[in-house]
């Protein structure tokens, strides 16, 4: 199990350094003028990147769980404002798929909520994407109910469905259930989502009728805060290569050639380069 748990770490850094290399470029030349079929190409590359690190990031994620090393860590979060943008990051994916996504919020939610906020986005993101993933030319709508301190999310779709005996086994770490829309994911999102709900007090429930849709919701306990709302951190621009402020990057890694390159790329925005060297 020692040996397991090591080599999973090792080799999920060892191709975590590239991608992250590989990413940056992208984004580098998205920043430059291309053509149209030259910046489909690099956005292509850099959808595929983050693809791979998400993935790593999941099986990073479960062997966690699997260890009993997760933990909450609660922080004060608009709930209203949270959903809106987990939501805005499928908007692009959706009208692809030609899938209307709607939003819910049942009355007013409170102003400001303490809870893990990074593990409930997470829950939400995973819910979504799976829905995404499986449903085309039809409906998702994800919702939010308050009862008291008891808060319900859910995210309903008009998708593919799932077989009655099928609903259990895509709560296990690299289950998938086949059918034609499937793709080439690790089956973990839920597996991950489903513990992390279970960390936040609630249980991943799902109902389904294949060829009708899906609906999965929890309902999780997070306290009603009365303190000011919190600064939006999404709001904040790093403007360091705009401004007068000089800002300092250390590179640290084992590859002497994308270290170089990063170096050059970056000083070229007024950054401060130092090379880390252990």
């Amino acid at each position: 199990q020692i040996v397991k748990e090591q080599f999973l770490s090792l080799i999920t850094n060892e191709l975590k350094t590239p991608l992250n290399s590989i990413l940056g470029y992208s984004n580098l030349l998205l920043e430059r003028p291309l053509g149209q079929i030259e910046n489909n190409q690099v956005k292509i590359i850099k959808r595929d990147s983050e693809d791979l690190i998400h993935k790593i990031d999941n099986i990073l994620e479960i062997s966690r769980l699997e260890k009993g090393n997760e933990k909450l860590i609660p922080v004060l979060f608009k709930p209203e404002e949270m959903i809106k943008k987990v939501v805005a990051i499928f908007d692009k994916i959706s009208a692809e798929k030609g899938n209307e996504l709607v939003v819910e919020i049942e009355n007013v939610l409170p102003p400001c909520l303490i809870g893990d906020l990074s593990k409930i986005q997470m829950c939400l993101i995973n819910l979504i994407s799976n829905s995404n993933k499986y449903t085309a030319n039809g409906k998702i709508v994800v919702s939010v109910q308050q009862f008291d301190q008891i808060f319900k999310f859910s995210v309903m779709d008009s998708g593919c469905g799932i077989a009655d005996d099928k609903i259990v086994e895509i709560l296990y770490p690299f289950k998938k259930v086949n059918t034609e829309n499937t793709d080439h994911g690790t089956g973990l999102g839920l597996a991950i989502t489903s513990s992390f709900i279970n960390l936040l007090g609630g249980q991943l429930e799902i109902e389904s009728k294949l060829g009708q849709g899906s609906h999965f919701w929890f309902v999780i306990p997070l306290k009603i805060s009365n303190e000011p709302s919190p600064e939006d951190s999404n709001n904040i621009t790093f403007t360091g290569y705009k401004s007068d402020t000089i800002y300092k990057i250390i590179l640290a890694g084992e590859d002497g050639e994308v270290q170089r390159r990063l170096a050059i790329a970056l000083k070229a925005l007024n950054f401060v380069i130092e090379i880390a060297q252990d």
